[in-house]
């Protein structure tokens, strides 16, 4: 069975930022998707969520090592989500949609 990838998740203007450890793993080693997810709400309640898929996978090895999912994921632009590793580190930016941006309003 997998292990869990140690992260961190910022807020970030727009959007959200997650930093998460992968030392040891080269670019090719890690995937991230964004796919349907389903977890049992209260252990019996199947609940169907789009989620943030990462796998960390030792090509040497040849099986899945780690894995991290984030849950609740539908204010996020899909199209825009971005994803760089480097020096041990792989930084995902997931932008929110404009329907839940921060908006300023003007007062008139």
């Amino acid at each position: 069975m997998p292990g869990a990838l140690r992260y961190r998740l910022l807020e970030i203007k727009n959007g959200i930022k997650v930093e998460v450890e992968v030392p040891g793993y080269s670019k090719s080693d890690v995937s991230v998707e964004i796919r349907p997810y389903t977890y049992d709400l209260f252990g019996s309640i199947p609940i169907t969520t789009k989620a943030l898929c990462i796998d960390a996978n030792n090509q040497a090895r040849g099986h899945a090592d780690s894995r991290l999912v984030i849950e609740n994921i539908e204010k996020v632009k899909v199209d825009e989500v971005t994803a760089e590793a480097k020096d041990g580190l792989l930084v995902i930016i997931l932008p929110f949609s404009a329907k839940f941006r921060d908006r300023v309003i003007p007062v008139t």
